[in-house]
Protein backbone atom coordinates (compact mmCIF):
# COMPACT_ATOMS: atom_id res chain seq x y z
CA UNK A 1 0.00 0.00 0.00
CA UNK A 2 1.56 3.69 -1.40
CA UNK A 3 1.12 6.38 1.66
CA UNK A 4 1.76 8.69 -0.54
CA UNK A 5 5.47 8.83 0.42
CA UNK A 6 6.63 6.35 -2.62
CA UNK A 7 7.04 3.54 0.21
CA UNK A 8 4.53 0.35 -0.04
CA UNK A 9 3.83 -1.18 3.26
CA UNK A 10 4.50 -5.09 3.80
CA UNK A 11 1.12 -6.95 3.99
CA UNK A 12 0.21 -8.67 7.34
CA UNK A 13 1.33 -12.08 5.29
CA UNK A 14 4.60 -10.73 4.63
CA UNK A 15 5.37 -9.88 8.21
CA UNK A 16 3.98 -13.14 9.08
CA UNK A 17 6.08 -14.54 7.09
CA UNK A 18 9.05 -12.14 8.29
CA UNK A 19 8.28 -13.69 11.76
CA UNK A 20 8.06 -17.06 11.21
CA UNK A 21 11.79 -16.84 9.06
CA UNK A 22 12.65 -15.67 12.03
CA UNK A 23 11.66 -17.37 14.87
CA UNK A 24 10.32 -20.94 12.93
CA UNK A 25 7.29 -22.61 13.79
CA UNK A 26 6.20 -22.05 17.68
CA UNK A 27 3.92 -24.83 18.42
CA UNK A 28 2.29 -23.22 20.81
CA UNK A 29 -0.74 -24.64 20.75
CA UNK A 30 -1.55 -26.70 24.40
CA UNK A 31 -2.23 -29.97 25.37
CA UNK A 32 -5.10 -30.24 28.41
CA UNK A 33 -3.69 -32.63 31.09
CA UNK A 34 -5.54 -33.17 34.23
CA UNK A 35 -7.87 -30.19 33.85
CA UNK A 36 -4.49 -27.96 33.06
CA UNK A 37 -3.14 -26.27 29.23
CA UNK A 38 0.68 -27.60 28.92
CA UNK A 39 2.57 -25.75 26.58
CA UNK A 40 5.72 -27.92 26.42
CA UNK A 41 8.90 -26.62 25.42
CA UNK A 42 9.61 -29.77 23.76
CA UNK A 43 6.73 -28.88 21.75
CA UNK A 44 9.04 -26.11 19.36
CA UNK A 45 11.42 -28.69 18.86
CA UNK A 46 9.51 -31.87 18.18
CA UNK A 47 6.91 -32.92 16.00
CA UNK A 48 3.13 -33.35 17.32
CA UNK A 49 2.02 -37.43 18.15
CA UNK A 50 -1.40 -38.09 16.38
CA UNK A 51 -2.87 -37.98 19.95
CA UNK A 52 -1.97 -34.58 19.78
CA UNK A 53 -2.65 -33.47 16.62
CA UNK A 54 -6.28 -35.02 17.42
CA UNK A 55 -6.68 -33.43 20.45
CA UNK A 56 -5.34 -29.56 18.30
CA UNK A 57 -8.18 -30.47 15.76
CA UNK A 58 -10.59 -30.99 18.60
CA UNK A 59 -9.59 -27.69 20.52
CA UNK A 60 -9.66 -26.03 17.23
CA UNK A 61 -13.48 -26.80 17.43
CA UNK A 62 -14.19 -25.79 20.23
CA UNK A 63 -12.58 -23.24 20.82
CA UNK A 64 -14.94 -20.91 18.64
CA UNK A 65 -16.45 -18.25 19.87
CA UNK A 66 -15.40 -19.93 23.53
CA UNK A 67 -12.89 -18.96 26.04
CA UNK A 68 -10.12 -21.11 26.49
CA UNK A 69 -10.72 -22.47 29.97
CA UNK A 70 -13.79 -23.61 28.91
CA UNK A 71 -12.22 -25.66 26.30
CA UNK A 72 -10.30 -26.90 28.77
CA UNK A 73 -13.02 -27.99 30.92
CA UNK A 74 -14.57 -29.61 27.92
CA UNK A 75 -11.38 -31.68 26.50
CA UNK A 76 -10.97 -32.67 30.30
CA UNK A 77 -14.64 -33.82 30.22
CA UNK A 78 -13.61 -35.78 26.59
CA UNK A 79 -10.70 -37.24 28.13
CA UNK A 80 -12.46 -38.60 31.32
CA UNK A 81 -15.43 -40.34 29.52
CA UNK A 82 -14.07 -41.34 25.93
CA UNK A 83 -10.82 -42.11 24.56
CA UNK A 84 -9.81 -39.31 21.86
CA UNK A 85 -10.07 -41.38 18.82
CA UNK A 86 -11.91 -40.59 15.39
CA UNK A 87 -13.76 -43.84 16.21
CA UNK A 88 -14.23 -43.72 20.18
CA UNK A 89 -15.92 -40.09 19.52
CA UNK A 90 -17.95 -41.12 16.46
CA UNK A 91 -19.35 -44.20 17.95
CA UNK A 92 -20.36 -41.70 21.00
CA UNK A 93 -23.99 -40.55 20.79
CA UNK A 94 -24.31 -37.32 19.68
CA UNK A 95 -26.52 -35.88 22.28
CA UNK A 96 -24.54 -37.45 24.85
CA UNK A 97 -21.03 -35.56 23.15
CA UNK A 98 -22.64 -32.55 23.30
CA UNK A 99 -23.00 -32.72 27.02
CA UNK A 100 -19.30 -33.29 27.67
CA UNK A 101 -18.29 -30.46 25.44
CA UNK A 102 -21.14 -28.00 26.98
CA UNK A 103 -18.55 -25.81 28.88
CA UNK A 104 -17.20 -24.68 25.25
CA UNK A 105 -20.91 -23.77 24.53
CA UNK A 106 -22.72 -24.10 21.01
CA UNK A 107 -22.51 -27.76 22.19
CA UNK A 108 -25.34 -28.69 20.23
CA UNK A 109 -23.51 -27.59 16.94
CA UNK A 110 -20.15 -28.52 17.68
CA UNK A 111 -21.04 -31.85 18.95
CA UNK A 112 -22.38 -32.25 15.04
CA UNK A 113 -18.71 -30.54 13.67
CA UNK A 114 -16.92 -33.00 15.84
CA UNK A 115 -18.98 -35.55 14.40
CA UNK A 116 -18.44 -34.44 11.05
CA UNK A 117 -14.93 -34.11 11.70
CA UNK A 118 -14.36 -37.82 13.15
CA UNK A 119 -16.49 -39.16 10.00
CA UNK A 120 -14.28 -37.21 7.79
CA UNK A 121 -10.63 -38.44 9.76
CA UNK A 122 -12.39 -42.04 9.85
CA UNK A 123 -13.52 -42.94 6.00
CA UNK A 124 -11.42 -40.28 3.85
CA UNK A 125 -8.00 -40.68 6.16
CA UNK A 126 -9.24 -44.00 6.82
CA UNK A 127 -8.75 -43.17 11.06
CA UNK A 128 -4.84 -41.89 10.21
CA UNK A 129 -5.05 -38.03 10.37
CA UNK A 130 -1.35 -38.10 9.36
CA UNK A 131 -3.18 -38.97 5.83
CA UNK A 132 -3.97 -35.44 5.52
CA UNK A 133 -0.59 -34.42 5.09
CA UNK A 134 -0.26 -36.80 1.87
CA UNK A 135 -3.49 -34.52 -0.19
CA UNK A 136 -2.39 -32.06 -2.23
CA UNK A 137 -2.60 -28.68 -0.88
CA UNK A 138 -6.15 -27.44 -2.38
CA UNK A 139 -7.19 -30.44 -1.91
CA UNK A 140 -6.61 -30.87 1.69
CA UNK A 141 -8.31 -26.93 2.09
CA UNK A 142 -11.31 -27.94 0.30
CA UNK A 143 -11.65 -31.02 2.35
CA UNK A 144 -11.51 -28.95 5.20
CA UNK A 145 -13.53 -26.37 4.37
CA UNK A 146 -16.24 -28.95 3.34
CA UNK A 147 -16.68 -30.03 6.98
CA UNK A 148 -17.83 -26.36 8.07
CA UNK A 149 -15.50 -26.41 11.09
CA UNK A 150 -12.42 -24.24 9.45
CA UNK A 151 -12.65 -20.38 8.79
CA UNK A 152 -12.01 -19.66 5.52
CA UNK A 153 -9.09 -17.36 6.15
CA UNK A 154 -7.74 -20.70 8.34
CA UNK A 155 -3.76 -20.43 6.33
CA UNK A 156 -2.86 -17.76 9.07
CA UNK A 157 -4.36 -19.02 12.37
CA UNK A 158 -5.15 -22.81 12.04
CA UNK A 159 -3.71 -25.01 14.75
CA UNK A 160 -3.54 -27.65 12.50
CA UNK A 161 -0.25 -25.87 10.81
CA UNK A 162 1.52 -27.00 13.91
CA UNK A 163 1.89 -30.29 12.11
CA UNK A 164 0.09 -30.26 8.35
CA UNK A 165 1.31 -27.09 7.97
CA UNK A 166 1.06 -27.33 3.90
CA UNK A 167 -2.27 -27.28 4.23
CA UNK A 168 -2.03 -23.77 5.99
CA UNK A 169 -0.11 -21.62 3.01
Amino acid sequence: MDRGHGMSLPSLLDIYNILLDFHGEQNWWPIVKNGVSLYLPEYATRERTPEEILEIWIGAILTQNTAWKNVEKAITNLKTHIALSPSEILHYPQNELAELIRPAGYYTQKAKKLHASMHFIENTLSGNILRLKTFPLAQARTHLLSLGNWPRNSRLHSPLRLSIPHICH
